[in-house]
């Protein structure tokens, strides 16, 4: 996140925040703002450090008196679908370990907080957070190198909105349907009334890596995220660009295809287990597929899987599989498939 996540002082009396362009819709519901707390004192080195708790929105942290809104501290809120939807990807975690944030913030994929020492005099402190609301927040603060141990100790006092949990993300992501068709890679398969799969990407007009698999067992009252694209690790979740497709036919045996734009064949891979692990299965060489179009999967009775996929220059082509998606042979499109 690629997915894959997830300004706030001011001067003693008055806060500000700057705003992303598109976030319009997000200034009024934060009309109300700016009322710091009492003075406090934080101990550094030995000495008193005058210090003040500033409260923006639903955001507030307690700084050294000299840090200032637009010079040291940045802002920015945007919808999370107004930047192309990458908010919306699950991120890797925090790179700086869970020390630099109170827990739990730490421990979900929807914020992350980093310390960047490369500046060499100055050190930043960069946080990323995707709201419940579905608001995109990036936080920067940026102080000399000599000042780290206070930036530490500030962002440790971050009181933060609460975070969107993969159900908020599913429930905003069917509010906001056509903007999320228009900026993500989109794939979505029903089994039941119970079991249900969504699958999102970056758009595959955009150079996207990550994706992101959801799955609820209730009808979508609640969802979680199965897998996600990390590139590292145990994951083997879809990694290139190109338009998704999903499968199920069962509450645990399932497919996800892509017509990848690089290399020269379709990305399959299967599941055992209702997503949570994939499998990257033997595909043929066909051609190089059209990344724009979702290649599309058919189970025939029998239990073979068909999948057709368009390859340049504007041909379609088939692969076949009859042991559940592990193995495939190109076949002569089926009837109906025009080649």
């Amino acid at each position: 996140m690629p997915s894959p996540l997830i300004g706030m002082l001011a001067t003693a009396s008055v806060v500000a925040f700057t705003m992303a362009p598109g976030a319009a819709n997000h200034a009024s519901a934060r009309s109300e703002y700016g009322k710091p707390t009492s003075r406090v004192t934080l101990r550094h080195a030995n000495r008193p450090t005058p210090t003040h708790r500033v409260t923006d929105g639903p955001f507030s942290m307690t700084v050294p008196d000299s840090w200032r809104v637009g010079h040291q501290i940045k802002l920015q809120t945007n919808l999370a679908v107004s930047q192309y939807g990458s908010a919306l990807l699950p991120s890797l975690g925090p790179t700086s370990g869970p020390s630099v944030v109170p827990t739990p913030l730490a421990k979900t994929h929807y914020f992350s907080a980093e310390i960047d020492d490369s500046p060499g005099h100055q050190v930043m402190c960069q946080v990323f957070e995707l709201t419940d609301k579905g608001y995109d927040e990036a936080l920067s603060v940026t102080v000399p190198a000599s000042q780290r141990d206070q930036l530490l100790a500030a962002i440790k006092t971050l009181k933060s909105p609460p975070v969107a949990t993969p159900t908020d993300i599913v429930h905003f992501m069917q509010s906001h349907a056509r903007a999320v068709h228009k900026y993500l890679a989109f794939a979505d398969d029903q089994l039941n009334a119970r079991d249900r799969w969504i699958v999102i990407g970056g758009n595959p007009a955009t150079a996207q890596e990550e994706f992101a698999l959801f799955r609820t067992i209730d009808g979508g009252h609640s969802w979680t995220l199965a897998d996600y694209t990390t590139f590292t690790g145990s994951h083997n979740f879809l990694g290139v660009v190109g338009a998704p497709a999903l499968h199920f036919w069962n509450a645990n045996d399932g497919i996800v295809a892509e017509a990848s734009a690089f290399g020269q064949t379709i990305e399959i891979q299967y599941t055992t287990d209702g997503g949570v692990q994939w499998t990257n299965a033997d595909v043929p060489e066909v051609g190089e597929p059209s990344g724009s179009a979702a290649p599309v999967i058919t189970r025939k009775a029998n239990g073979t899987l068909d999948v057709t996929a368009v390859i340049y220059p504007k041909k379609s082509v088939t692969v076949q599989s009859t042991n559940n998606g592990r193995t495939w042979v190109r076949i002569a499109n089926p009837a109906g498939v025009a080649n």
